[in-house]
């Protein structure tokens, strides 16, 4: 089993307790959602942050009714958001670091204002639905980034 495989499926027995799930049937498959998350995206537009709630609920009901296709763009979107699953322990293992004093050489946000776990949190809990959407449909979610520093969180 790969090692993002593995990180997917432990973020998947972490993030979704039984009693909160809902199921869709798109294609024929089921597939689980958890309600009671909150999913979150965070992009920048002409260098200006954009932290967004994703409304899963509505994208599945179009997808399991058909009136939303799994065509390139709707593929494109939910890929470019399976990235959290990497990238949302990774910003909160230097906001760790920052909170602790430590000076980090970047430019990224790694939200350090009070409510940033949450952030991350809904961060990575978009992740984790985007890249299991992927799979459903055959397809593999964004990779980690290739790391042997065992200092590095992605690497872990």
């Amino acid at each position: 089993m790969s090692h993002a495989k593995r990180r997917l499926d432990e973020a998947l027995c972490r993030k979704y307790p039984e009693p909160s799930m809902k199921t869709f049937q798109i294609d024929g498959k089921p597939f689980e959602y958890n309600e009671e998350l909150e999913y979150l995206d965070f992009y920048l537009t002409d260098r200006q942050p954009n932290l967004v709630q994703v409304n899963w609920p509505v994208l599945l009901e179009r997808l399991q009714d058909g009136s939303l296709a799994w065509d390139e763009a709707t593929q494109t979107f939910v890929y470019e958001m399976s990235r959290w699953v990497n990238e949302a322990p990774r910003k909160r293992f230097y906001r760790n670091m920052i909170l602790e004093g430590m000076q980090v050489i970047c430019t990224e946000y790694f939200f350090e204002q009070d409510g940033g776990d949450k952030i991350i949190d809904g961060l990575e809990n978009c992740g984790v639905v985007s890249a299991a959407l992927c799979r459903h449909y055959g397809i593999e979610p964004m990779a980690p980034i290739k790391n042997d520093d065992s200092f590095n969180p992605v690497s872990r």
